[in-house]
């Protein structure tokens, strides 16, 4: 096996593995029995666990893993920030808006986002010096990335807002 192939393997156990347990914390304090809204996430959970994990095991599918890992991150980072806005503890500070809202939970999430970019970034890989060539703001670049970040937040804003 060589060491690209032992690398690719062990970030796609990561990436499941931080995908299980962000999957079973969300599970744990959003119960599907509570509210059918929480279906979404549960669903969400188990396309981050299975089918993304399965995506980047094969060369021909990791660009679409890529994207859907992306997204996913993405709108859980969008939703999950307007909860921590939302519901802000009442003696804010430095340390309960870190530890007592949505943060550290979107910290795991972002850690999923980099693991599926590695993987992504390591398949991609012709050498060791790997230059992204191209616009910033075009795919694959973290751009692409922060662009949609920045609009999705925007038209879930207003959507928040105007209904």
């Amino acid at each position: 096996m060589l060491q690209k192939q032992h690398i690719k393997i062990l970030l796609i156990a990561a990436l499941a593995v931080v995908s299980s347990g962000g999957w079973l914390m969300h599970f744990r304090t959003h119960p599907v029995t509570w509210a059918k809204a929480n279906f979404i996430p549960f669903v969400a959970g188990i396309i981050s666990v299975l089918l993304v994990t399965v995506l980047f095991s094969f060369k021909k599918t990791i660009p679409y893993a890529y994207v859907i890992n992306g997204m996913i991150v993405m709108i859980g980072t969008i939703v999950m920030g307007h909860m921590a806005l939302a519901y802000l503890p009442k003696d804010l500070n430095l340390a309960t808006f870190f530890l007592d809202t949505t943060i550290p939970y979107i910290l795991v999430l972002w850690t999923k986002f980099m693991i599926g970019k590695a993987i992504f970034d390591l398949d991609r890989m012709a050498s060791i010096e790997m230059s992204h060539r191209g616009k910033f703001f075009r795919y694959p670049n973290m751009g692409f990335w922060w662009v949609h970040l920045a609009a999705m937040s925007i038209v879930y804003g207003l959507g928040n807002r105007l209904w």
